[in-house]
């Protein structure tokens, strides 16, 4: 496992959360399974960002999963429930439970969630960033 680079620069102020949850989910979720891809689109109706998360989990059906957002990060795990009466020749196709985590920014919210063909598909929301000035008055 990579460590991620620390954000203590001293240009950096205030982040320190930050960097608690992404070692906590470099930790926590395991980087190969299940495989993913991550797209970013915008709406067809309007200028809002979508990200798409597709998780490959053949074998696995809804009751096994389950996906939440806590504490700005998105939590999909599956557990699947094993059946020890088939006696495999070959089982080519993994059914371990798994765990993975994504940081979200702050507004980032979720859409939908979609089980189908053995794709798990989560859409977020990322709406534009507004521009805030702020002038702080000298005493």
């Amino acid at each position: 496992m990579s460590r991620i680079a620390s954000l203590n620069h001293p240009l950096l102020l205030g982040f320190e959360d930050l960097e608690h949850a992404l070692e906590k989910i470099s930790q926590s979720s395991d980087s190969t399974y299940p495989p993913y891809n991550i797209e970013r689109f915008i709406a067809e109706n309007s200028e809002q960002g979508i990200i798409r998360i597709t998780l490959a989990v053949a074998g696995f059906e809804r009751h096994e999963l389950e996906i939440h957002i806590e504490n700005r990060q998105l939590i999909i795990q599956g557990n699947k429930q094993i059946n020890h009466d088939i006696e495999y020749l070959h089982q080519g196709i993994a059914k371990r439970k798994f765990r993975k985590a994504f940081l979200l920014a702050e507004r980032v919210e979720n859409i939908s969630a979609e089980l189908e063909n053995g794709l798990l598909s989560i859409e977020l929301l990322q709406p534009e960033d507004e521009s805030v000035l702020n002038t702080i008055e000298i005493n």
